[in-house]
This record gives structure tokens, sequence and C-alpha cells, in this order.
């Protein structure tokens, strides 16, 4: 079976859920509560994407480093036109956090 053509979406995403300049232009993002996430795939995927993600203070360098190794992110729901996101604390409370991810999978040619 041949490889459909591979197709990428990327982003850095502010916890007020605006994107980041230097993002693709492929996906939307919403809140529905806080610390929690929809990223929309436009055009969507043929299948499921493969995704990973990590919370980040994009451009504030310097400290203070307020992340703590404890806090993440998960993607507990991936479809081919979304994906879920929640952004936690240390304690597993949904806290609205800055986080880049990246989508990659097949789309149709």
């Amino acid at each position: 079976m041949a490889n459909a053509p591979g197709y990428t979406v990327w982003g850095v995403v502010n916890a007020d859920a605006s994107i980041q300049p230097g993002s693709s232009t492929n996906f939307t993002v919403e809140s529905s509560q806080p610390g929690v996430y929809t990223i929309n795939f436009d055009p969507p995927f043929t299948a499921p994407p493969a995704i990973v993600g990590t919370q980040c203070q994009y451009d504030k360098p310097g400290a203070p480093i307020n992340e703590s190794t404890k806090d993440g992110l998960v993607f507990p729901q991936v479809t081919a036109n979304s994906a879920t996101v929640e952004t936690g604390n240390s304690l597993s409370t949904w806290v609205p956090r800055t986080f880049s991810f990246v989508a990659m999978g097949a789309m149709n040619a």
C-alpha cells in the first residue's frame, strides 16, 4: 500500500487560545473552559494524526520559569478533524497555559 501525501500542522497557542505568529495557518483554536482547548484542522486529515505537544513560555526568555516538570498537557481525543487539548498544573487541575504542538498525518491527494 502506498503512503498518502504527508500533512503537517504546527503552532504555538497562547493561554487565551490566540495563535502565535509563525504557526501554520491550517488550524483554528477555541477554548470551551479554562485549560481545555479544541484545535480544528483545516483541511482535515484523512485519519487521526500523530500529535505531540508541550507547555511553554513562548517568547518569554529568562526568569522566572514557573512551570513544574509535573505541569503538562494531554490530547484525550484526536480525530481527523480536531484534537482536544487539556493543560494543567502540578496538582492535575486544568489551568490555561501556553502550549506548542505538531500534528502529522495523511491527507487526500
